[in-house]
């Protein structure tokens, strides 16, 4: 990161930051570092993770747009289209950097731990005409239309959302990232109670025994982690897979594997 931006956004960073994309439901968690050298680096936490969900490679184009305090919008690009931003995109980018900066403080707010991090030789880019294309991201979960028998849906991106009968539910394609953990879309979490629980159940379709999760709040995203890679494994549910989470009693959740030829209406 420039240290100009770090001075001139000071007040809206802190050693931690979250990343989003234009995936809805998905955050990843980072740390703003500084090594000796007074350079900065966004790295560590799930910074790792970033990188193999978006397929990042050396010479990729990422822009980060500082949304809320310490939260950043992130548009990758692959490495051809790095002429194509050039122009618009890094306009836009500057335009809004020089907004955020207008409103920061003075104060002086000193940003990650003293560490000294890796150099990489730079690799080469080819800065040819080519068309300009985003990362590719996996298919959101498509919305089949309709909300019979008076059910109400709201969709968010990837997830979809029915509070509209006896047992609330929520729809979300498993994500690579999911190995861990597995997010509850923040509306639902408020909705049903499970934004003030810190530990829940969740059984299979089957409901053939239970499996203990904890429910964690990273600031404001809601995340089943310990307990959810052993259930995943269990019960052989994989990336690209859509999942129904639904909450059959105040401290329950069932999953099911929603097929993909299945309206969302009908199967209940």
């Amino acid at each position: 990161m420039p240290s100009c931006f770090i001075k001139e956004n000071k007040k809206m960073l802190t050693k931690a930051c979250l990343l989003k994309t234009d995936e809805a439901g998905m955050l990843w968690e980072a740390k703003i570092v500084r090594e000796k050298s007074n350079n900065y680096f966004i790295c560590e936490g799930e910074w790792p993770q970033f990188v193999v969900h978006h397929q990042l490679k050396q010479g990729d184009v990422l822009l980060f747009f500082l949304v809320e305090k310490s939260v950043f919008h992130v548009h990758p690009y692959t490495r051809k289209c790095r002429r194509n931003i050039r122009d618009e995109k890094k306009k836009l980018f500057y335009q809004q950097l020089s907004s955020t900066s207008s409103s920061s403080s003075s104060e002086e707010v000193e940003i990650g731990p003293d560490r000294k991090v890796n150099s990489t030789d730079e690799e080469s880019v080819d800065e040819d005409d080519s068309p300009c294309y985003k990362n590719p991201k996996q298919e959101n979960l498509s919305d089949d239309g309709g909300g019979g028998n008076g059910s109400k849906k709201f969709r968010g991106g990837s997830s979809m959302m029915n509070f509209k009968t006896d047992h609330p539910y929520y729809e979300m394609v498993v994500k690579r990232s999911h190995k861990t953990f597995m997010t509850i879309p923040k509306r639902f979490a408020k909705m049903t109670g499970i934004f003030s629980m810190k530990n829940m159940k969740v059984v299979n379709e089957e409901k053939k025994g239970y499996w203990r999760v904890e429910i964690v709040d990273m600031s404001g995203t809601i995340r089943i982690t310990k307990g959810w890679a052993a259930f995943r494994t269990y019960n052989k549910i994989v990336c690209g897979d859509s999942c129904r989470f639904k909450l059959i009693k105040p401290n329950t959740l069932q999953v099911q594997k929603v097929p993909k030829h299945a309206s969302l209406k009908s199967y209940h």
